[in-house]
């Protein structure tokens, strides 16, 4: 259900589908072509978009590696760039600039930066430093967890792809519902997502479509997770 790009298809050996974008259309990588837009009439996720997914994902799981190897375990902490790209992590300090530079996803991932203690900067650049970072400061996203983050990505990319037909309607990476939670026996995400500020705050934090979702109550009356939903109002991306 996610739109591959065209180099992905000619590699895969289907020169046939290759050639018929080509001519008739795009899937999904660009704005200004003027051809049909193959990836929205397939109902299947534009490229750019599961590339963002995607890229965000290992972005998470190759700082988490990092911090295993570096910093104990400490999935707090988001160390500086230059000590990433100096321990040889180079794939990981790119993609922190592709996705708004460090100071940014410290704040919106809810990570702090490392505790240098006796520091030898000079009272003039840490001031200016603190210049700096206010910022981000006043960028609050509230509290999160980058594990947390990991563990509902990792469900929706496998939800999409293992368990999705197209066409998708929307044809849009979203963040599920509790709905669709409770049916899939994740109640952890649920407890999660409650956490860490509602379904619209980690929608939004994460770079998801967000839907809010009516739902009719079931035969016994309850009001949790098990309610099935009626129609869905798209309100965020």
């Amino acid at each position: 259900v996610w739109m591959q790009r065209p180099s992905e298809i000619e590699e895969a050996g289907r020169e046939d589908l290759f050639h018929a974008l080509a001519r008739v259309g795009r899937g999904g990588s660009s704005k200004t072509s003027k051809k049909k837009d193959i990836a929205k009439i397939a109902g299947l996720v534009p490229y750019r978009e599961s590339r963002y997914f995607e890229g965000q994902l290992q972005l998470m799981k190759e700082l988490t590696r990092y911090l295993d190897e570096h910093y104990s375990g400490n999935h707090t902490i988001f160390p500086t760039a230059t000590e990433i790209k100096a321990d040889g992590y180079l794939s990981l300090f790119y993609a922190i600039q592709r996705y708004g530079g460090r100071k940014f996803l410290m704040s919106r991932f809810g990570m702090i930066a490392p505790d240098r203690g006796g520091s030898s900067l000079s009272l003039k650049n840490t001031k200016r430093k603190r210049k700096k970072l206010s910022l981000y400061t006043d960028l609050r996203f509230g509290p999160f967890s980058i594990d947390f983050a990991i563990q509902l990505l990792e469900y929706i990319r496998n939800h999409h792809l293992h368990h999705l037909k197209a066409p998708l309607k929307p044809a849009t990476i979203r963040m599920p519902s509790e709905y669709e939670l409770f049916q899939n026996d994740r109640n952890d995400l649920i407890e999660g997502i409650q956490k860490y500020g509602g379904y619209e705050n980690v929608a939004r934090r994460l770079g998801l479509a967000y839907f809010e979702t009516k739902v009719a109550p079931t035969s016994s009356g309850g009001s949790g997770g098990g309610n099935t939903p009626t129609t869905a109002r798209r309100v965020y991306r």
